[in-house]
């Protein structure tokens, strides 16, 4: 079961520090929309992010669903269903 805190969290609270690594070099899913428009779109919908952090995760989206899931504490799973659902309406690259 999924706690509110999530696996971020969990790893802030035993002092474990996050970063993109914990993706697999192998497990990247591009962005098939305007890079432009969904960095946009991210920056409105979730505040905590700053543009230096959503650029360093770039239009990938196995990257900004971790960066999501370190911020809020929302799953992956959840942010990478969004994150498609964001590539469905805006236009295309």
């Amino acid at each position: 079961m999924y706690d509110a805190a999530g696996m971020a969290g969990q790893r802030l609270a035993a002092g474990m520090p996050w970063s993109y690594e914990e993706v697999s070099r192998n497990e990247t899913s591009p962005i098939s929309c305007a890079w432009e428009a969904l960095r946009l779109q991210l920056l409105r919908q979730w505040n905590l992010l700053t543009a230096n952090e959503i650029d360093e995760a770039g239009p990938d989206r196995n990257r900004l669903a971790r960066l999501v899931e370190h911020k809020y504490g929302i799953p992956t799973d959840s942010i990478e269903r969004y994150l498609m659902n964001c590539e469905r309406t805006l236009p295309l690259a």
